[in-house]
């Protein structure tokens, strides 16, 4: 039985509950050796309950670091297997904390020492997202002379709906993961990155231009993050979204009324009612069978999310209109980041900007072998748009830049200004 409270910034308390057992005092010794060595700046509370013949209960209390003040807990909360106590003054991470309790990722190991960073991905296995957190795994494991140990955690491992990872982080239970589309929900700032014909056409100077310091360093970009319990780390380019549909797509007219497919989003919403579609937001694991039995007549993925997850499979057209890229940026939870020691706060910006051109490798690879096998393996139909046809389209988004600084305000509008400029530093 697992407890975990806040109590004053970046705080936590943790009560573990024995019952039973004449071994009860031995596992309470144990486990607070070992909480002492994976949690810092924490009182841990081991209520070792050994229960005798004549109903006697030994009850001990054990702190492990001295913080120079005590938790204040006052509400008890059932959460999937183990209880949170929920402090005063601190509701909204505890929100997110209790949201990422339920995934069941609080564990403890009696043999791993090494101190561990969990990392969840938007995606599956043997995805862009997977291949670049085990280069990031790699390289961290290697230069911590393995003092760091990093868990990754693909989609499905920590649940099925973005929101729930996005809580997890802002939590603390997930130290990093990737964000994409579905944060704007958290960071409406974020949806920048979901706006059409602002990218370059050229992927690399993209990857570039996101990873600069005038746009990822930026003050306004980091506020945006911070100011949720979050820091943005890195940002990875993961190829050009393509539209599929069970028509051909080359005018604004053809995506007249199309129910298509796009993530929890109001940008993205904007964005294809803008060119007449009727958007529909349906959770990933969902979207097979709702390709399938109809629910949704179109859908937007980068090339190698479309081949791994076969939606290709039930989809008569594949468009390339060259509109936006998929991009995912690398957060982390910033009461962690900040919390690091200078040593490794540098390992993982060096590590994160080394894999700027690693990222931009993968999503070649990928995005060029998964169209080969979409071909080999279907009769779905391949258009590429003309730069004519392009440019119908770019016109009818053009104006949503607009309806995102009106909904998202002064710091929107100061990302998008940094990221115009990091586009116009790279060329």
């Amino acid at each position: 039985d697992f407890a975990l409270g806040f109590g004053g910034r970046g705080l936590c308390r943790i009560s573990v509950r024995f019952s039973g057992g004449r071994h009860g005092e031995q596992h309470q010794q144990h486990c607070a050796t070992l909480l002492q060595k994976r949690f810092h700046q924490c009182f841990v509370l081991i209520a070792c309950a050994t229960q005798c013949g004549n109903g006697r209960i030994l009850d001990t209390s054990v702190p492990v670091t001295d913080v120079g003040r005590p938790v204040d807990s006052d509400v008890v909360m059932p959460c999937s297997g183990f209880h949170i106590w929920q402090p005063k003054g601190i509701s909204m991470h505890l929100r997110r904390l209790i949201g990422a309790a339920t995934l069941g990722v609080f564990t403890l190991s009696t043999t791993a020492m090494a101190e561990t960073w969990r990392f969840g991905l938007e995606e599956i296995e043997g995805s862009v997202q997977h291949r670049y957190a085990e280069q990031f795994e790699k390289r961290i494991e290697e230069r911590s002379n393995g003092d760091i140990d990093v868990q990754l955690l693909p989609y499905g491992k920590w649940g099925s709906s973005y929101s729930a990872l996005y809580d997890a982080i802002q939590g603390g239970a997930i130290q990093i993961g990737f964000a994409s589309g579905a944060l704007g929900g958290t960071v409406p700032e974020s949806q920048l990155l979901n706006l059409n014909y602002i990218m370059p056409a050229d992927q690399w100077r993209t990857a570039q231009a996101l990873n600069s310091d005038t746009f990822l360093k930026s003050e306004a970009w980091q506020n945006a993050f911070r100011q949720r319990g979050l820091v943005p780390l890195a940002e990875l380019a993961e190829g050009y979204q393509v539209w599929t549909a069970n028509k051909a797509i080359r005018t604004p007219a053809d995506m007249e009324n199309l129910g298509i497919r796009v993530m929890d989003n109001t940008l993205l919403r904007s964005t294809y009612r803008a060119y007449g579609a009727s958007p529909t937001s349906i959770a990933y694991g969902e979207l097979y069978s709702a390709l399938q039995q109809g629910q949704a007549e179109g859908n937007i993925q980068p090339v190698f999310a479309h081949q791994e997850m076969a939606f290709y499979e039930v989809q008569d057209y594949m468009i390339f209109a060259d509109q936006s890229q998929f991009v995912a940026t690398v957060i982390g939870n910033s009461d962690w980041y900040d919390g690091l020691s200078d040593e490794q706060r540098t390992m993982v910006d060096e590590v994160t900007r080394s894999l700027v051109n690693e990222g931009h490798d993968i999503q070649t690879r990928f995005n060029k072998e998964r169209l080969d096998i979409i071909r080999d393996k279907s009769d779905i139909e391949i258009i590429e748009l003309t730069k004519k046809e392009r440019q119908a389209f770019e016109k009818m988004a053009k104006p949503v830049r607009k309806t995102f600084v009106k909904e998202v305000g002064a710091g929107g509008e100061a990302s998008m200004k940094a990221l115009l400029k990091a586009i116009k530093e790279t060329k």
